[in-house]
């Protein structure tokens, strides 16, 4: 752990991290707020998932449908295995928020 921190501090001094914007996840897509990008337009989408950790999750692909101003990209091109491990990261994101909003 004490690797991880200092490491992390030594990326926070050269990394700006943009400001947080509202991101929809589901096993199969992120769907973020872009009314500028067309359904099958090519993306590149960084996700910093933890502010704590200054590095990104990049994400490549067509966006595969613009709805109300929100783009999602689809992620049916992960491999097996990440697309395992995404779906549980997923999965625990929405049990933490079902915690917190029932805590409140």
């Amino acid at each position: 752990n004490l690797i991880l921190q200092l490491l992390t501090q030594l990326l926070h001094k050269d990394v700006t991290v943009p400001a947080a914007q509202t991101v929809r996840f589901a096993s199969d897509s992120v769907a973020w707020s872009a009314p500028e990008v067309n359904a099958g337009e090519q993306v590149m989408l960084s996700l910093y998932l933890d502010s704590a950790v200054p590095v990104p999750v990049v994400l490549h692909g067509a966006v595969s449908a613009v709805e109300d101003g929100w783009a999602r990209l689809g992620l049916t091109s992960l491999g097996e295995e990440l697309q395992a491990s995404w779906s549980r990261w997923v999965f625990r994101q929405h049990r933490r928020d079902v915690a917190k909003n029932r805590q409140q």
